[in-house]
């Protein structure tokens, strides 16, 4: 109800509409009788009516037609798939014969229905589809950052559409660079004779400073100060190539150097008196500097580009010395914040992205990283070499390249670093042909979740997600106790180049055998949308489902209570886009040959075939990767997760049994390799708790130790399971989030940290079955330490005037609420919501003693409620608490 609110002006039940345009009393019988069942009922209170505007109309309230002629006769996009036509027909037969054709027929036209489901949330049923509404937050607000990332060419040059480099240091040039800026509304005055146009007297002193700016431009020598500022050497060509991979990555330029460079060029480029004073000069270039250190999902906005700028320094908008009204105030904002914007767009982000590639890491989350063109070229023909030479592209004639890329259509090629690699990902073109590839392979991949959906033993040993491990890990632990293994074996071991390394005919021999098990049954895609509202921005989530006809569920409301979980659908709007027959079997498999078999990349000007493996990035890669060694392990590791367990998180796989033998036998088998399907392991990641000699390259662990598994720390003897915070370990804690600041920054840290608990949270950490007492303390304890680090340091973030000494009360509502949140994943274990917030504060109390200058009210607000909970918590159990505190926060 609440999404719905923020979409319409007006909402009400669909009863409640009815008697509202029923303002005469005009209906000929009453729309609710005693005798009427409680579907029709709950039907009239359950749908919600949303409108914006009032309708005029009048109506009969007389029934003249059957229900499915008055929907024949309306716009199929106006009546959705599952309204009148296949829901509760018999409740909309009533309503009808109540109300009559004029209200009906407005209802499905007009207005917008939705009928409630699972979880507090609604289907839409007709009017215009909300997904297709525009957010209320206008996209011109703010920047688009990411156009200067992921720079195509390797020359550090100025592009000839540089703004500054298009038109002449003159008057037409100027006129024309500010006709690039500003509409021609903004420019020129309204006169009486529409031929002649007179440009507004604010403007004419701001066209003397674009003739002296494209001046300026002439004379920049902008590789000097690149030089000068962010210098680079070459590496050497005779060191060993990992060696040299390694070295080039480490010569990423700071964004410290790059901001002394970008204020060494404002100070070379733009005219002082644009500036109107040097602090709004030193404004712009702090708020640049801000623009640089972001994150790589972080959003930046105009008023963000405008803090401390003063207006009122700027002669040029001025157009007289008097009394300035607050409309002329606001147009001089307008016009400086539109100048100021298009100079950091059109002019400091184009200079940044031909003179660095720009790029986020695999291995540092959000973090940011410039490198010089010259340095990346290198470390871009490294990587090229390498996939050359072990066979995964072949360079094709440019002719041929061309003919398969206008057959096949072609995708884009970039490269991702990693601490002494780079990563290539593989991105979507935006030709005719990859579209509609693209489309195909969808269809492809709901049609393969279906089938492994059904079929589990399909994907092996893979799992899907850490719910996945959850409920296979708490079903070992349950029956490991009840046999009371005195001992178990762990092997860790990760595949090397997993997707590079796939067979690609075996790949296909394995699809054929599972698709044609399918080739007599017809499928069905259906395409719907999740919309909610966050921040006051309208978002979506498409999804797609593929069933057979035989499994197909044709009404909505159905289909939402058996696939989305309630939980995921609170406060929600679904709608129905499509339902369809899609591609049989037999098409299915010529679509994913064409994407094994005939992957083109363009690389710059040059056309490469992949010939083995699939590459990273594309739709079908994690899919196809469970599926190929799903039947591999069907083959070679069949019968070794006997009275154990074994995973595989995409390549990274987990063999907990009681036998040796068989830990030693999935460990002989892997090492070895298996040539069959290309699969080698990277022994330096293979990790064993006993010892394996010198017969294997593993890592061994004392058999007391914790046995880290993508992201779990599990105890080998009790198999309790921690979070592992190693994995943050050298990574700057702001590079661990993304925090919106453009709107409602207070907001942004609350559901940001309410992530952070959740996801810190999951059930594999607080379930009193899998996990004591002391270690679900410890699991809530390190949670909160780690959620301080974050909230202090998403604290940091926020403008001056809404830090922690401006609104303690707030921020203290903050940690409230986020205990609040927490007990609901308490619930499966013994922790008591007394003990929860006491930790909680406990915890944050040494983050705030340290920030004492900054925090001094918070502080005291922490310390009361930390004193009103220690009298509710016996003395033994705290002092026990305050032990394990100590012990994990080492």
């Amino acid at each position: 109800m609440q999404t719905l609110k923020c979409l319409y002006k007006k909402t009400a039940t669909l009863k409640d509409y009815i008697l509202l345009l029923d303002k005469d009393n005009k209906l000929l019988q009453p729309l609710v009788q005693e005798s009427d069942n409680a579907e029709y009922k709950y039907f009239l209170q359950s749908t919600i009516v949303g409108w914006n505007e009032n309708y005029k109309g009048e109506f009969t309230f007389e029934q003249f037609s059957y229900l499915k002629d008055i929907i024949s006769r309306l716009d199929p996009f106006q009546c959705k798939k599952n309204s009148a036509t296949n829901m509760k027909t018999d409740v909309w037969e009533t309503l009808l014969e109540r109300v009559g054709d004029d209200v009906i027929t407005h209802l499905l036209k007009y207005p917008s229905m939705f009928t409630s489901t699972v979880g507090n949330s609604f289907i839409q049923i007709s009017g215009a589809d909300i997904h297709k509404l525009k957010s209320s937050v206008s996209s011109e607000s703010n920047i688009d950052k990411m156009s200067m990332f992921y720079a195509k060419t390797t020359k550090e040059k100025l592009p000839k559409s540089f703004k500054l480099s298009e038109y002449n240091a003159s008057i037409s040039g100027a006129l024309n660079l500010l006709s690039s800026i500003y509409t021609k509304e903004k420019l020129y005055k309204k006169t009486k004779n529409k031929k002649v146009q007179r440009m507004h007297p604010r403007f004419l002193e701001l066209k003397k400073l674009m003739i002296r700016l494209l001046q300026k431009h002439r004379h920049c020598n902008y590789h000097i100060l690149l030089n000068r500022y962010c210098p680079a050497s070459k590496s050497k060509k005779s060191q060993n190539r990992e060696i040299r991979c390694r070295i080039l990555l480490s010569k990423y330029t700071r964004s410290h150097d790059v901001y002394c460079y970008i204020r060494a060029v404002v100070y070379k480029l733009i005219p002082r008196k644009l500036w109107g004073s040097n602090h709004n000069r030193e404004a712009f270039l702090r708020n640049v500097r801000n623009f640089l250190n972001l994150g790589r999902y972080e959003k930046f906005s105009s008023k963000q580009l405008m803090y401390k700028i003063r207006i009122s320094d700027i002669d040029w908008c001025k157009t007289s010395s008097s009394h300035v009204s607050p409309q002329e105030s606001l147009e001089r904002e307008f016009i400086v914040q539109k100048l100021l914007t298009w100079l950091l767009t059109h002019v400091i982000m184009v200079i940044l992205k031909s003179m660095f590639y720009i790029t986020e890491s695999s291995v540092y989350r959000n973090h940011v990283f410039f490198y010089r063109k010259m340095v990346w070229k290198d470390l871009k023909r490294l990587g090229m070499k390498d996939y050359v030479e072990r066979g995964v592209l072949r360079k094709l004639p440019n002719d041929i390249g061309e003919e398969k890329s206008l057959k096949f259509g072609f995708y884009n090629l970039r490269f991702l670093p990693k601490k002494s690699s780079v990563r290539p990902i593989i991105t979507k073109s935006v030709i005719p042909q990859v579209k509609t590839k693209n489309f195909n392979l969808k269809a492809a991949l709901e049609t393969l979740k279906y089938v492994t959906k059904k079929s589990p033993e399909l994907v092996g040993s893979a799992v899907f997600g850490m719910h996945d491990v959850y409920d296979i890990w708490k079903k070992f632990v349950n029956n490991a106790r009840q046999k009371n293994y005195s001992e178990l074996y762990f092997v860790k071991l990760d595949i090397e180049k997993c997707y590079d390394t796939m067979i690609q005919y075996r790949l296909m021999c394995i699809l054929v055998d599972i698709l044609n098990q399918e080739k007599d049954k017809t499928f069905i895609m259906r395409h719907y949308v999740i919309c909610g509202t966050n921040q006051g921005r309208l978002f979506k989530n498409h999804k797609w489902n593929v069933t057979s006809t035989s499994d197909h569920q044709p009404d909505m409301v159905k289909f939402i209570q058996d696939m989305e979980p309630s939980t995921a659908l609170s406060n929600k709007i679904i709608i129905e886009v499509s339902s369809y027959e899609i591609d049989g079997a037999k098409q299915l498999l010529q679509n994913l040959s064409c994407h094994i078999s005939d992957n083109i990349v363009k690389i710059n000007k040059s056309y490469y075939k992949q010939d083995t493996g699939v590459f990273q990035g594309s739709t079908l890669s994690n899919m196809l990767c469970n599926i190929y060694y799903g039947q591999m392990e069907k083959e070679y590791l069949h019968g070794l997760d006997k009275d154990g367990i074994l995973v595989r998180m995409v390549d990274d796989f987990l063999l907990v049994t009681p036998s040796l033998e068989k830990a030693q036998q999935f460990l002989k088998i892997m090492s070895a390799g298996i040539p069959r399907y290309g699969c080698k392991i990277n022994s330096q990641k293979t990790v064993t708790n006993f010892e394996v000699g010198d017969t294997y390259t593993a890592t061994s662990l004392p058999s007391e130790a914790v046995f880290p598994w993508c992201g779990l720390l599990i105890n080998t003897k009790t198999l309790e399971v921690n979070v592992d915070y190693e994995v943050y370990r050298g990574i700057d804690m702001a590079d661990t989030f993304t925090m919106d600041l453009t709107k409602q920054p207070g907001k942004s840290l609350i559901n940001k940290m309410k992530q952070t608990v959740s996801l810190k949270c999951h059930p594999i950490f607080m379930d009193g079955q899998v996990n004591s007492f002391s270690t679900l303390l410890t699991n809530l304890c390190r949670m909160w330490h780690f959620a301080a680090c974050r909230f202090f340091c998403m604290c940091e973030r926020l403008a001056a005037k809404n830090r922690i000494e401006d609104n303690p009360s707030f921020f203290m509502n903050v940690l409230l609420l986020l205990v609040k949140h927490s007990n609901k994943y308490c619930t499966i274990c013994t922790i008591t919501r007394t003990t929860n917030l006491w930790l909680c504060l406990k915890t944050f109390l040494p983050f705030l003693v340290a920030r004492k200058a900054s925090c001094m009210a918070l502080l005291k607000l922490v310390k009361l409620n930390l004193k009103k909970q220690s009298k509710k918590i016996d003395v033994c159990t705290r002092e026990k608490i305050e032990e394990i505190i100590q012990w994990a926060n080492k």
